[in-house]
């Protein structure tokens, strides 16, 4: 808040702000003093006439410094700067106005988006401008990108272009958006806002600009914008079969503070399925479907929700890989239980074995695999073992005499006194297919030889035990960020067991492999609006003519290609796409593999960061402005002028009024010689 005055050149006028003072001061001299006979009458009407006078003169003292106050401010023309002024008088201001045109902006607000309000309320910004003023306009999304490369006086260009430009689906991403605008700046330039500021992305902006520059926020949009959501998909198992049951779950967010319900659409091949949903305030619900699929190969599965003001999310896509069978590969840590788990996996009819290397220095598992058997294992993750199992890959450790350590020996007992043990969890889903007793009796096996103290993670689920309750069968969940692991405290050569010889031995493996396959996380198969969509093959040469097209047939734009480590070809769009399903297909126009652009999830929670959060945004001031037409005020100020004309009207009124009261009370004192 500051003040201006326009006419510095009559500024030695205040001084007449002391007038009426000089004028009280010679009204209140005492006269000289006479001695007369008994006036005793005159010195009571005095008295009286006097408590009246006093708090007058006080009164007229103070109405006429006003008045004579206004009256030398009204030629000053004072001009009054409520929040800051942006630019010293005489001097040309240099603006760059960031708009947000990231995805939230397509929020629908009374008839229009909050893109098209943000570009109306810039153009406002621009119009405050005059003369040779310099301005540029940023837009802010996941790369900013700036109308000029530098400052420039063409400001009713960058209004066309604000007329023209569409809001995107990428994210906001305002901290490289900033940094730009302040290289752009000289000293004391102004950086104007227009965003409806998501607390998502504008909470804990860490961006370096200089102290000298002004921040201005303009925010677009109501304080409380409900939105509901699909946020993440998941299936499960991750590479069903061909025919197997599959679960497709996807979670629906409801970011508002009231109750919401929707209908769920399932849209997965041939697939086509609906459920009705209750989402709490604030929360979240997760919607499962069951279907199967008949034949192998890519299925784009699509979820989405009734329409409502902010579309944008109100789908997404995930791909799912049906597979003629489940590719299980098995190390060769220990070659004889490796030769067993060989066998075994090789006997199950929807399974494909595979022997992998897992010594520290062979690459990574291939990522068609989806459970490893391990022997040999000494409990220590390589770094190729531990890539597979953090993005979800379930291992199988085969615990023998070579995964003893200092805690957990190798323990072996006679032939005749075999180790008993019994089901500790009945409910676990592999038993499920042995509660009839059709397939044998999974804890009748003879067990000769075990790890005495096994490493068990505090959170696994113990399936078999032994009678003195060491593990024999366990279960450590998958997390966020790891697959399933399943220990195996049972050997399965012959030597020590006999599991070989017994019936329920390949169908127990089997309803634990299939039970425990990873669930597909659909953003491990997606990019985001903002990202060069890629597609990576083994098979097909760096020189292919592949083409990039949406699933109705229309291509999207040239695709170049490179070699990566090993004999990998990474193909990749020059272009970036919209949301959306696409298809890479070859000369033949055969499609070999499709590509999935969802909407950016932190995109979708509306709510506002707090003025607290975006006064943290600058190290210099931050000023926050309900609209780009305060833009002119805050450049010109408000004159003051008609204010001090009426103010000095005023109290002329209340001066003349107050002689006027002055006569009226002086004529009801006692007349002279009254008693």
């Amino acid at each position: 808040m500051s003040f201006t005055v326009g006419n510095l050149s009559l500024i030695p006028f205040l001084l007449a702000v002391g007038i009426p003072l000089l004028i009280h001061l010679f009204v209140r001299s005492k006269p000289p003093q006479y001695a007369f006979p008994s006036v005793e009458f005159l010195h009571r009407i005095v008295r009286r006439t006097m408590r009246v006078r006093k708090p007058r003169d006080w009164m007229l003292l103070a109405l006429r410094t006003l008045l004579f106050l206004s009256v030398v401010l009204l030629f000053l023309k004072l001009i009054f700067f409520p929040k800051a002024q942006l630019a010293d008088l005489g001097k040309a201001r240099e603006v760059v106005i960031l708009v947000d045109r990231s995805a939230s902006m397509s929020y629908v607000e009374a008839g229009q988006t909050r893109f098209a309000s943000a570009c109306a309320e810039a153009a406002e910004v621009l119009d405050s401008l005059s003369g040779d003023e310099r301005a540029n306009v940023i837009w802010v999304d996941s790369q900013p990108d700036a109308v000029f490369p530098n400052l420039g006086a063409n400001r009713a260009f960058l209004k066309d272009e604000l007329i023209r430009a569409q809001a995107g689906s990428e994210a906001c991403r305002p901290v490289e958006a900033l940094r730009l605008a302040d290289e752009m700046l000289d000293s004391k330039g102004e950086i104007w806002i227009v965003s409806d500021f998501q607390a998502s992305d504008w909470t804990s902006v860490d961006a370096e600009i200089s102290s000298e520059h002004t921040l201005f926020t303009i925010p677009i949009g109501a304080e409380e914008a409900g939105n509901l959501a699909i946020t993440d998909i998941e299936t499960g198992p991750a590479y069903p079969i061909a025919g197997e049951e599959v679960e497709l779950r996807c979670t629906i967010a409801n970011h508002s503070n009231q109750q919401k319900s929707t209908t769920v659409y399932l849209n997965a091949g041939i697939a086509r399925q609906s459920k009705e949903v209750l989402i709490e305030a604030e929360a979240s619900a997760a919607v499962t479907f069951v279907t199967t699929f008949d034949r192998a190969g890519e299925v784009p599965v699509r979820f989405s929700i009734d329409e409502d003001a902010f579309p944008g999310d109100n789908e997404r896509t995930a791909l799912l890989t049906i597979q003629d069978s489940m590719i299980i590969a098995v190390s060769e840590g220990n070659p004889d239980s490796a030769a067993v788990w060989k066998n075994v996996v090789a006997a199950l009819p929807w399974a494909t074995l595979r022997v992998i290397d897992l010594s520290p220095e062979a690459p990574s598992p291939p990522e068609d695999v989806q459970t490893i058997i391990m022997t040999g294992w000494d409990g220590n993750l390589s770094t190729n073992v531990k890539v597979f199992h953090d993005r979800g890959g379930t291992l199988l450790w085969s615990l023998d005499s070579q995964s003893q350590s200092a805690d957990s020996q190798w323990e072996v007992s006679a032939v005749e006194k075999p180790f008993a043990f019994e089901v500790a969890d009945p409910s676990a889903p592999p038993f499920k297919l042995f509660e009839s007793g059709d397939y044998g009796d999974i804890a009748a096996a003879a067990i000769i030889a075990r790890i005495a103290k096994p490493t068990v993670a505090a959170d696994a689920r113990v399936w078999l035990q032994f009678s003195d309750q060491t593990p024999a069968l366990w279960n450590v969940p998958r997390t966020a960020d790891r697959g399933i692991l399943i220990g195996w405290n049972m050997p399965v050569t012959r030597e020590y067991s006999n599991w070989q010889g017994r019936v329920e031995f390949l169908p127990l493996v089997g309803e634990i492999l299939l039970a425990s396959r990873p669930m597909l996380d659909g953003r491990l198969w997606e990019f985001t609006p903002g990202d060069l969509v890629s597609f990576q093959s083994r098979s097909l040469p760096v020189d292919s003519q592949l083409k990039l097209s949406r699933l109705n047939g229309d291509s999207v734009g040239s695709v170049s290609a490179e070699i990566l480590s090993g004999s990998d070809t990474l193909f990749r769009a020059d272009i970036q796409l919209e949301p959306g399903t696409y298809t890479w297909q070859d000369e033949q126009k055969s499609s070999i593999g499709y590509s999935v652009v969802n909407f950016p999830k932190s995109e979708s929670n509306l709510a506002p960061a707090s003025s607290e959060q975006l006064a943290a945004l600058g190290s210099g001031d931050v000023v926050a402005i309900r609209g780009g037409n305060e833009a002119k005020m805050l450049k010109d100020g408000i004159p003051l002028w008609h204010w001090l004309l009426a103010a000095a009207m005023m109290v002329f009124l209340l001066v003349g009024l107050l002689e006027w009261s002055a006569e009226r009370v002086q004529e009801s004192l006692p007349k002279e010689g009254s008693v």
